[in-house]
């Protein structure tokens, strides 16, 4: 009956779907299906009310306080909300420091060094598991100065008076960052109008460590983190977009930016205090400059954190259902041909075009939550179907159409490449074809198995790319001794962690573990509980020593934490904390 609703004649020439009696679903659905996502509406004070609430939730990793952002503004809205910064152990003396001992060659050797041992051992499991941590991660990666200066009559400028300078050669980039003198009066730090930028710093300290750790696990999406100094009165990169979401943190001094419309007119100035959060959805036109205040020559510091889509996306799915077809047939398939047709895909359609859209934030959600497919429901996997077969008869007619707006605007080489592109996404169209003519239930599980197969490549990437959660310390990792009752034991999943189970491999935080088949059910009870849940292991299904042996593995590998003793735990239960049935 779901099939038959969702992929009916009626429903498949509107391209909504829904589930009955859920007019939210369905009004979210034909809202995104409209093709261009409405990203420049000024949120009202109430919304922005709303938001400043769930943003502080997503700083801090909680899940259930950030879902009215993230289920319903994450991908489609704006927001600056005001002092909602968490306290972070970085700021202009930690970026300083790293200034005065820059050495991008040895971070990237480190990089290299970690990603070749997790690559080779991560296969291993538990023996690999226990001896990886934080400390292979490199505090950053690259740097880059950039500065906006008059333009000479003879060279012409960027249509606003201006030209710009980059400077990217590592040696003069280092050199000039060991000269920058500091003293404890900020307006002595000389960059000489030059702002910089040093690239992918999530691992500079543990604060900047956790909050990219706790926001990936939040949003799915992968992406690091980048600090931008700029001193007082200079204008950093000019007007841009960027293939990605970005969340930006105000930590020292001012920032005004400049957020234009889909035309590149200006649309609106929004200044930038410390404690300040600025949201921006991808492709959204942007720039930022220091504020000039002639008594106050502090330069101004922020974090961004890029939010890369990948998995979520309409093109990433249709790629992935190609390429598992293709697969199935003894036909090319894998990673990499998943990447090469979402680039093609994406180039039909401008950022803000569905293909490049996350899925509507329910169903987002839902998919980014899940410990295991049986996680979510038949209905989900239904509306994401439609989707897929809906934006697969959009492409023959968009990879035919000429520049959007948005290429309009991008130099010659972008656009030449864009176009070669879309001769690539012309050689899928039969493909295309054969896939909007695949029966309901057949295409749904050609979407299940994409998704599930994107997110396992996508939570591998970001933990290739950026180390391993550290585990705890060995005392807190020890299982009660046979001699104990642990049964009864009290027990609850930790805060924080990036959990998934397909089959028999169970990922946690970057780490593999082959699960024994008995053991997978009791495994499933223990992490679906959130962390504000506690259970006892005698509830647990399965025998006695399976139950214990699960646990003992989680508990390894920091996926769970004991709580207190069943004695404890009834006194607890006044206080609306109980065992899971």
């Amino acid at each position: 009956k779901c099939l038959a609703r969702a992929f009916s004649p009626q429903c498949h020439a509107h391209s909504r779907m829904g589930v009955e009696g859920d007019e939210g679903a369905e009004s979210e659905c034909a809202d995104f299906l409209d093709g261009f996502m409405d990203v420049f509406n000024e949120p009202s004070g109430a919304e922005v009310s709303t938001e400043a609430s769930a943003l502080r939730a997503l700083l801090r990793g909680d899940r259930l306080g950030a879902l009215p952002f993230l289920e319903e503004s994450f991908g489609t809205r704006w927001f600056h909300i005001r002092s909602v910064c968490p306290d972070l152990d970085f700021g202009l003396p930690e970026l300083l420091g790293q200034f005065h001992a820059f050495d991008a060659a040895a971070n990237r050797a480190l990089r290299e060094e970690r990603i070749r041992n997790y690559v080779a051992c991560r296969q291993v499991g538990a023996t690999f598991g226990a001896g990886a941590a934080w400390a292979m991660q490199p505090s950053y990666l690259s740097a880059h100065v950039v500065r906006r200066t008059r333009a000479d009559a003879d060279c012409g400028g960027e249509g606003d008076g201006l030209r710009t300078e980059f400077v990217k050669e590592e040696k003069v980039v280092t050199q000039f960052l060991r000269d920058v003198k500091a003293t404890d009066d900020e307006a002595c730090l000389d960059l000489r109008g030059w702002t910089v930028v040093l690239n992918q710093i999530q691992g500079a300290t543990p604060g900047l460590r956790s909050l990219h750790h706790c926001i990936f696990c939040l949003t799915g999406c992968t992406g690091g983190i980048n600090a931008y100094l700029t001193p007082s009165g200079a204008i950093g990169k000019p007007k841009h977009t960027d293939d990605h979401d970005i969340v930006v943190l105000q930590l020292h001094g001012e920032k005004l930016w400049t957020l234009y419309d889909v035309d590149y007119a200006p649309m609106s100035d929004v200044l930038l205090t410390p404690g300040d959060l600025l949201y921006l959805p991808q492709g959204f036109p942007h720039h930022a400059r220091e504020v000039h205040n002639v008594t106050d020559k502090a330069p101004s510091l922020h974090i961004s954190l890029s939010q890369k889509r990948g998995a979520y996306t309409l093109a990433s799915v249709l790629s992935a259902v190609l390429a598992i077809r293709r697969s199935a047939a003894a036909v090319c398939g894998g990673p990499q041909e998943i990447e090469h047709l979402r680039t093609a895909f994406a180039a039909c359609g401008g950022p803000l075009h569905r293909l490049n859209q996350l899925l509507p934030g329910r169903l987002h959600q839902a998919l980014v939550k899940a410990f295991d497919p049986d996680d979510v429901s038949l209905d989900v996997m239904v509306e994401v179907a439609a989707l897929v077969r809906a934006a697969a008869s959009d492409i023959p007619a968009l990879s035919k159409q000429g520049p959007t707006a948005w290429e309009a605007a991008q130099p010659e080489s972008d656009r030449n490449e864009r176009a070669m592109l879309r001769v690539a996404a012309e050689i899928t169209f039969a493909e295309l074809f054969q896939l909007q003519q695949l029966p309901d239930d057949v295409l749904v599980a050609f979407v299940s198995d994409a998704l599930w197969t994107l997110r396992e490549r996508w939570i591998d990437e970001f933990f290739t790319n950026h180390g391993l959660r550290p585990l705890l310390p060995p005392t807190a990792c020890t299982f009660p001794e046979e001699g104990a009752d642990v049964l009864s034991s009290g027990w609850r999943r930790r805060v924080g962690i990036c959990a998934f189970l397909r089959c028999c491999l169970l990922r946690v935080d970057g780490r593999r573990i082959e699960i024994p088949e008995e053991q997978v059910p009791a495994v499933k009870f223990m992490m679906r509980h959130s962390a504000s849940e506690t259970f006892c292991l005698s509830a647990v299904p399965g025998t006695s020593a399976v139950v214990s042996e699960a646990a003992r593995t989680l508990l390894t590998f920091a996926a769970i934490e004991a709580v207190a003793t069943e004695a404890k735990l009834m006194g607890q239960q006044e206080s609306h904390v109980s065992c899971a049935p």
